[in-house]
């Protein structure tokens, strides 16, 4: 389509349809804006042993524009087989622990969490907490 001021010069170049059916310009677009999506909300803490646990770690959270939340858990000096995970005292996921390390991935579903600047991030074993910590901007 050219302009009446500008003949011959085409301002909207044609879209044509990728094999996966979305316009080529829209596949491009919403690649950049789901990687600006997913860095909207990163949160991190540091966690520290409370009632004489020695155990440390640290999680990390990326919350996407649809409020998904994407968890990276890192724990080390911990006993037992798994742990608990919770935030603001919602669980999040339970972990497998091996050789008293543990590293996981959780994902939430949207809306599910509710992460924010100061949650508390707790890591529990048979109910009792041995990790805690507390979410603040990355």
């Amino acid at each position: 389509m050219s302009s009446a001021f500008f003949p011959g010069i085409n301002f909207f170049p044609p879209c044509y349809k990728t094999k996966k059916g979305a316009l080529r310009g829209e596949a491009v677009l919403g690649g950049v804006f789901k990687r600006l999506a997913l860095t909207r909300g990163k949160l991190a803490a540091k966690l520290a042993g409370v009632n004489g646990f020695t155990g440390r770690g640290s999680i990390a959270c990326m919350t996407s524009a649809e409020g998904v939340d994407r968890l990276t858990v890192d724990l080390s000096g911990l006993a037992g087989r798994n742990a608990d995970v919770f935030i603001n005292n919602a669980r999040s996921g339970t972990i497998a622990i091996k050789n008293g390390r543990a590293k996981a991935r959780l994902v939430s579903r949207a809306g599910g969490l509710r992460t924010n600047d100061g949650a508390r991030v707790e890591v529990r074993q048979n109910g009792d907490v041995v990790l805690a910590g507390v979410l603040t901007r990355a």
